[in-house]
């Protein structure tokens, strides 16, 4: 049976740094849901140039995440550990919706880990300001008008919580501990 780390969080939470240090750590492949969507988010920009990237992804969103699923299930073929990263939003504010992901994986829930990756505002805002993805633009601009920026409603489905202010190593270390059993060190 394959273990799947999940690693959710507001953007720019550090999702996909988190992920990448974990994958190396377990010696696990990396599925994330830029990275496993970026053709397919590329074909729906030319089908659609009328809408903003914002509302594209929104419209895409259930076809990307059956892809991001997909991309596990096959990485999970090859690996006994899988890590994955992505907002995960509808997916940990429902146990029904939890439990009809878990089951997509083809995983039994105690094979399926939540990581929360918990920021501030003001830390997510420097972040998604220094990175600069188109895909935040529509929320800075609404910042920079004047609008607060949300806070994000925090996972109802079990789930780690780890504080995105810490450094990559700390939040690795921070995850992997949690597992003392040993079974996700490599």
């Amino acid at each position: 049976m394959t273990t799947f780390i999940l690693v959710a969080g507001q953007p720019g939470s550090g999702k996909t740094t988190l992920g990448r240090s974990l994958a190396r750590r377990m010696k696990a492949p990396l599925v994330d849901l830029d990275a496993a969507t970026a053709a397919f988010v590329e074909e729906a920009r030319a089908k659609r140039p009328d809408l903003g990237e914002a509302a594209l992804l929104t419209a895409i969103r259930p076809d990307r995440y059956l892809e991001l699923i997909a991309a596990a299930r096959a990485a999970a073929r090859f690996s006994s550990r899988v890590v994955v990263t992505a907002p995960f939003t509808s997916e940990i504010a429902s146990d029904q919706r939890w439990s009809e992901l878990v089951a997509g994986l083809g995983a039994e829930p105690a094979d399926v880990h939540l990581v929360w990756l918990s920021i501030s505002p003001e830390e997510r805002l420097r972040r998604m300001n220094l990175r600069g993805a188109t895909r935040d633009s529509d929320l800075l601009a609404e910042v920079g008008g004047g609008a607060q920026l949300p806070d994000g409603a925090s996972p109802t489905v079990p789930s780690l919580h780890v504080d995105a202010s810490l450094q990559v190593s700390d939040m690795t270390d921070a995850v992997m501990s949690r597992f003392d059993n040993g079974s996700l060190q490599a």
